[in-house]
């Protein structure tokens, strides 16, 4: 299945994307291990071996093992591939910041960030702050700390946008932040992704819709885009094409 992705990059935005905002941290670092995954060839290593070593400190914790000599050699790996995993982490989170100015500055102005708490305490490092914490760890039973606990916070003029942002604004940004992400990984990887827009005018007003396909003609990407309601957008008639679906049959639309 990587190998497939790897020769496909398919970036896709449904009605459920909105979740990037109002979800749950997991679902922001699934997606931005997604990224990671296609423009930094050796991060799907860093995170196999952070993973492995998570999970033996995390069986060490549960069997309530003291000795700290068990503990150094898992922690060990684990802040030097989880390190590596945050490093690339941040250096794409910053590459997207620049993207999504240039794509979302028109919508929303200057006012947008995209910012990343990696999971672990700032003062010292990832290593000490597994050695402090495995008392607590212990009474836990599992690893509190690390690149696994990692969230990515998107903001306006420093307010989070799921309290700052309507619904349709939220569905907006999250187009637009797929869209910044695609062209990231374009500008890295030389590859142009298939990008798939789903019910593209949901709980979009008419103006928002037509900037949302401004901004997918501009990037120049073979799209697939669905909607119930079609709007008429002229300027576009020449580059794009039109299908009806209805009962599993697809007919050509024709002008």
């Amino acid at each position: 299945v990587s190998e497939q992705a790897r020769h496909l990059p398919l970036v896709v935005v449904t009605p459920d994307s909105h979740a990037l905002v109002t979800g749950s941290p997991k679902q922001r670092r699934h997606w931005l291990d997604w990224a990671m995954f296609h423009v930094e060839p050796d991060y799907l290593e860093y995170w196999r071996e952070y993973k492995k070593a998570l999970s033996h400190r995390n069986h060490l914790l549960k069997e309530g093992e003291g000795d700290a000599g068990l503990y150094r050699g898992w922690e060990k790996a684990m802040a030097r591939h989880g390190e590596a995993v945050t490093a690339a982490r941040q250096a794409f989170l910053g590459e997207l910041a620049a993207s999504l100015a240039e794509t979302a500055g028109e919508c929303f102005g200057p006012g947008l960030s995209v910012a990343m708490a990696k999971g672990w305490p700032e003062e010292g490092s990832f290593q000490d702050c597994l050695a402090r914490s495995r008392g607590g760890d212990r009474a836990a039973g599992f690893s509190r700390f690390g690149p696994h606990r990692a969230d990515i916070s998107f903001t306006w003029e420093g307010e989070a946008l799921s309290a700052r942002f309507s619904r349709g604004q939220i569905k907006l940004f999250v187009c637009l932040l797929i869209m910044a992400e695609a062209a990231v990984l374009e500008k890295l990887t030389g590859e142009a992704p298939l990008f798939l827009l789903d019910d593209y005018s949901a709980e979009l007003d008419e103006e928002a819709s037509a900037h949302l396909l401004d901004q997918v003609m501009a990037r120049g990407w073979q799209s697939f885009i669905t909607t119930t309601v079609f709007r008429e957008h002229n300027h576009l008639a020449d580059r794009i094409r039109v299908f009806h679906v209805e009962h599993g049959e697809i007919v050509k639309v024709v002008k």
